[in-house]
């Protein structure tokens, strides 16, 4: 998609999800997720189901006390936590 002028940039992002396993319209499925990346990697995210089940977005949010490492933290856990889904 087009990306939004840099006026509209924030520290907020929404990052668009593939509709994850069992999300067929189930309000609970971004909760899964978002329980999976704390439960196991220690990750606080919303997942909500946005705009519609079964689509989702992945909501971060830049703060002075996050560092990059945080972010690659995340991406390591979405990649692991999607290699054990297959």
């Amino acid at each position: 998609g087009a990306l939004p002028p840099d006026e509209m940039i924030g520290s907020m992002a929404a990052i668009p999800l593939s509709p994850g396993s069992g999300s067929d319209g189930d309000a609970g499925a971004g909760d899964r997720l978002s329980g999976d990346l704390r439960e196991g990697y220690g990750i606080e995210v919303p997942v909500p189901l946005w705009p519609q089940p079964p689509q989702r977005v992945l909501r971060i949010s830049a703060q002075v006390y996050n560092r990059i490492e945080d972010y690659e933290r995340l991406a390591a856990a979405l990649s692991d936590h999607d290699g054990r889904r297959r």
